[in-house]
This record gives C-alpha cells, structure tokens and sequence, in this order.
C-alpha cells in the first residue's frame, strides 16, 4: 500500500478515494463509486497487489487506506453478512457481478443450485468456499469486480446461531478471506519470468517501484 502511495502514478488515482472515503462528511455511495472505478482503472495485476496487501501492524496510515480499499465504505456500521449480500442484490450491476463470481468459482457439478438461481442469497450462502477455484485468473479477476460493493462491507456473524450462523460464516469466509484468491508462491530456484506477449506490452503499466 506504501508503494502505491509513494509513486506518482498510482497516487494520482488513489487521491480521489482518499478524498472521498476519508473525509469527515463522508457519503457512503460515493465511495463505493469512487472504489470502483479507481479498481476499473488499474491493470489486473497492480490492483491484484493491493487487494492482496498486508500493512506493518504498527503502520496506521496503511491500515486505514486499506480498510477503506478492502471494503470501499466509511461507514462504521458492520453489517450481518447476510444483510450484504441483500444490499448487494438490491443493485443490478451488483447482482450481474455477484452472479459472474459464483459462476466463474465454481464449477458447474460444485454449485449448490441451478444456474437460473445463481446470484440469490441463498445460492451464495450455500456455496462452498474450499472449492473456490481462487488460483484460476477469470475467478480472480471476478473477485475484484466485487470491490467497492456492498458485498465487501465489513461484516459480522455476531449473535447467529444454528444454520444462519453456519451461512453466515460461508459468506464472511467467501467475501473477507483473501487467502483463497492467493496464488502459492514458488521457490525462488524455480521462479522464472513472467512471459507477455505484444499486447500486454503495449499496455504495460509502467511504475517504477512496484515489486511483484
């Protein structure tokens, strides 16, 4: 997040959601916009390293900026997990990325309901988050659409009990567990470098003090 912060074009964008997610007079909506589109606007894989970052415990200013990245909100409300994804459903476009991620995560035989169900709550609580196919990049780039929606609200399972507690740990685990979109990282004798073809050359996004 740091180097984010320190390099002047990745800085440019995260401005506007500095400004908009960390002002005192706060208005909920617009941030989330303001995630989204600062999301819609980095190459998959610098928005993948933010989404993936972890902050020095003792580094506030990291934190904070990647509570407000994480989550894409400034409310201090937590909300009943399940209660996210109703938000979330209220809201076509949130619903259209919703029903892409189940669809792009799990495989058709691994689907706890009918395609014609995906995007309902009860279809997503159902699901189960050890078969997310986390490593498969049309899963992860499905991942990060959801940024900045209500299904990325911080949220609680807080005083649930019996099934709506076992759904709700489903969803807070599938939403907020960013392990299961992480990629094992190989041994240093076995790395070797990633290959691009022309056109991811053409659009390279060129920031110096990135490290991946």
């Amino acid at each position: 997040m740091a180097v984010c912060v320190r390099d002047v074009i990745c800085n440019r964008y995260l401005v506007p959601v500095r400004q908009a997610c960390a002002a005192a007079q706060c208005d909920n909506t617009h941030c989330q916009q303001v995630t989204q589109q600062f999301y819609g606007s980095m190459p998959f894989n610098v928005a993948e390293m933010l989404v993936m970052c972890e902050c020095e415990a003792s580094d506030e200013n990291c934190l904070h900026m990647k509570d407000i990245l994480h989550s894409g909100t400034c409310d201090d409300e937590v909300w009943i997990c399940q209660d996210a994804v109703v938000q979330c459903l209220q809201d076509w476009h949130c619903r259209n990325l919703l029903k892409t991620f189940q669809s792009k995560c799990w495989r058709a035989e691994d689907a706890q309901c009918s395609e014609s169900d995906l995007g309902s709550a009860e279809c997503i609580s159902q699901m189960d988050p050890a078969l997310i196919l986390g490593v498969d990049p049309e899963c992860r780039t499905a991942f990060l659409a959801t940024l900045g929606t209500a299904l990325m609200h911080p949220c609680t399972c807080k005083g649930l009990h019996k099934d709506d507690l076992l759904k709700c740990n489903r969803l807070q685990d599938i939403f907020h567990n960013r392990s299961h979109f992480m990629i094992p990282q190989k041994h240093s004798e076995d790395h070797q470098p990633p290959e691009t073809n022309e056109s991811e050359q053409d659009h390279k996004w060129v920031i110096g003090t990135f490290e991946f």
